[in-house]
């Protein structure tokens, strides 16, 4: 059966204050399973917005990048797509794009419609020289949700892919370190009563409410003078050498990841970002860790989820290493 939404739906949900919000998700009983979707002829609303680079025009507004690239997708399926301006429509797709300036780019895609109202929100990054290439990767993402269909993130005993319960983000502040982190608005965010067992050096812990997601931030100090990179290879050697990890290894690096600040203060300071898969205690793991140094304080931040699970999240996962924010210390 063909699901329509209303344009006052589809409204709704773009201003992040429809039926599925975070508030009156957890009242909602669980919603049905959907199946994957074919043979369909599918009408979609898009809205996003656009930018004009050095590298040409980026842009979702019109949403003809958006219906062409489903319309490939679809084929397979035997669905078919069909923009429309407003009346009745399956899907809302909402575009947000970002310009990273010599970094690039990056954006995200809210899904909704198809009885659900809000279904899932999605992130990438693509270069600018692709041109449409950061819409492309939305769009493709977003339609594994029509080809593979989804369940209740609230269900139990379901491995196919979740919606998530709100689009909306929270920035949570470790003032004492000047740290700060951007996260979904309904991940559970804690800076006292860890549960994790990353020892009592541990500032701040998250996860996501099926707990595929996860992470945290650990401090400790030294007189000790250390970069990031020294700081981080100590950490691969002492992890390597630990007891209950079989596995452990680098796959990829990036330095002086995020942004400072506070540009005032004449401490030194580091980054560095580095990619890992992992083996502990016999669950295969994926994460990115951030090590940064200031002085005498250091700061590790790790992001990760299963192994199994990285390349469903892993745009989810670096999303966030890149909204983090380093200040340095309160000072005195």
């Amino acid at each position: 059966m063909k699901r329509f939404n209303s344009v006052a739906c589809a409204l709704s949900a773009m201003l992040g204050c429809g039926a599925f919000g975070n508030s009156g998700l957890a009242q909602k009983p669980i919603l049905p399973d959907v199946a994957p979707i074919r043979n369909t002829h599918i009408k979609i609303i898009v809205t996003g917005t656009s930018f004009h680079h050095s590298g040409g025009a980026v842009s979702a507004a019109d949403g003809g990048w958006v219906c062409k690239r489903l319309n490939e997708l679809g084929g397979a399926d035997g669905n078919t797509f069909e923009l429309v301006n407003g009346g009745e429509h399956n899907f809302a797709l909402v575009y947000s794009l970002k310009d990273l300036g010599g970094e690039g780019a990056s954006g995200s895609v809210e899904l909704s419609g198809w009885g659900w109202g809000y279904i899932t929100t999605q992130y990438s990054g693509e270069d600018w020289d692709r041109n449409s290439g950061l819409i492309v990767a939305l769009t493709d993402k977003a339609y594994a949700f029509i080809h593979n269909g989804w369940h209740d993130v609230r269900s139990k005993g379901n491995t196919g892919p979740q919606n998530v319960p709100s689009g909306r983000t929270s920035r949570h502040t470790i003032q004492e370190y000047g740290l700060h982190v951007t996260l979904p608005e309904e991940w559970t965010w804690r800076t006292s009563g860890f549960t994790f067992g990353w020892g009592d050096r541990t500032v701040a812990e998250w996860q996501t409410s099926d707990r595929s997601l996860w992470g945290g931030v650990v401090h400790s100090t030294s007189t000790e003078t250390l970069t990031a990179e020294q700081f981080a290879d100590r950490w691969e050697t002492h992890t390597r050498g630990h007891p209950r990890v079989s596995h452990c290894r680098r796959i990829s690096e990036r330095k002086n990841p995020i942004q400072k600040v506070r540009t005032d203060d004449p401490g030194m300071w580091t980054a560095i970002l580095r990619e890992f898969e992992e083996t502990y205690d016999g669950n295969a793991l994926h994460f990115l860790m951030l090590f940064v140094v200031h002085g005498q304080h250091r700061l590790s931040v790790q992001i990760g989820c299963s192994e199994r699970n990285w390349a469903s999240l892993n745009e989810r996962i670096s999303q966030i290493a890149r909204s983090v924010v380093y200040k340095g210390p309160a000072r005195k």
